[in-house]
């Protein structure tokens, strides 16, 4: 009898290189957006290790003072702004309805970011989650037949309570400029539930600062020069055109650091009134090192 040839090794190669390509992918996401050990360079202790050590270890990882919370952080921009205020050296509480979902991106809870289970359309859940903080950076968006629960009412929870929540110094709110949801604006009710929650915020007695960004892309941040605008009274015409996700988080992290400074302590903070702006990516790029100062943005762009 014939022996069977040995199989050609051209396509255990190939799945092989697809293998290691999609590994290599992975661990690029897991770097980039901080799954857990991988971004902060250190793996969470064993379930089982000993508690003290675990406390202890806890004591290093997150910074004393106030957090700020972040509502939405599991989505792409809201991980990105997450992970900028903890390089900020600023401790994080996130609302989320999935504690899961938060712990398979930030590691486990209370190893990077604190959780707290609960939903933005729940003013109560919203309470407590802010008893205690520093900020709250909103930046949760509603898909299709939840916006006046999400864009609307739960903006408005986020005021009421940050406004009668004693140490709350600010709220930042992720919006979407004018172009974003094309069909969704004019027949959606997209963009009437967005600017009906802006108008909750901005009728609050709590500091504010509302970023509308234009249409959201993957391009690395820090590349391409940011243009930041005031957007015409209840409007703005940038978005229709794209702005680095990275970008964003960065305009909304330095809404806070301008005003607190850098680190658990603060320090060197500038303060500013209430700032509307739109921000998308011009086509210039940047020159190493070139950064903008956010100070003085704000501070032109305050009310």
């Amino acid at each position: 009898m014939a022996s069977t040839p040995p199989p050609s090794d051209d396509k255990p190669k190939k799945a092989d290189g697809m293998a290691k390509a999609g590994a290599a992918l992975d661990d690029f996401i897991n770097k980039k957006y901080g799954r857990g050990y991988i971004f902060y360079g250190e793996k969470a202790r064993d379930a089982e290790a000993d508690e003290s050590a675990e406390e202890e270890d806890l004591g290093r990882r997150i910074p004393d003072g106030p957090p700020v919370l972040v509502i939405g952080a599991s989505s792409p921009v809201g991980t990105w702004i997450t992970l900028k205020l903890r390089t900020a050296g600023l401790p994080v509480r996130v609302l989320a309805r999935s504690v899961k979902a938060v712990e398979e991106i930030f590691g486990p809870a209370g190893t990077n970011v604190t959780v707290v289970s609960g939903d933005v359309t729940s003013s109560v859940s919203v309470q407590d989650a802010l008893s205690g903080c520093r900020a709250v950076v909103v930046a949760v968006s509603g898909g299709f037949g939840s916006y006046a629960a999400v864009d609307t009412a739960g903006v408005a929870n986020v005021a009421a309570a940050a406004a009668t929540t004693p140490g709350i110094s600010r709220v930042v709110l992720l919006s979407r400029a004018s172009g974003v949801d094309g069909l969704l604006e004019r027949i959606g009710g997209k963009q009437a539930a967005v600017r009906a929650g802006e108008a909750h915020l901005r009728e609050s007695a709590v500091p504010w600062t509302i970023v509308r960004a234009g249409r959201l892309t993957d391009e690395p941040g820090g590349r391409l020069r940011v243009e930041v605008t005031a957007p015409a009274e209840g409007e703005g015409g940038g978005g229709a055109r794209g702005v680095s996700r990275m970008d964003v988080a960065e305009a909304v992290v330095q809404a806070l650091v301008v005003e607190q400074g850098d680190g658990e302590d603060g320090g060197g903070g500038k303060r500013y009134g209430n700032a509307l702006v739109e921000v998308i990516n011009g086509t210039e790029v940047l020159a190493e090192g070139e950064d903008l100062d956010w100070a003085t943005v704000y501070q032109q762009m305050g009310q």
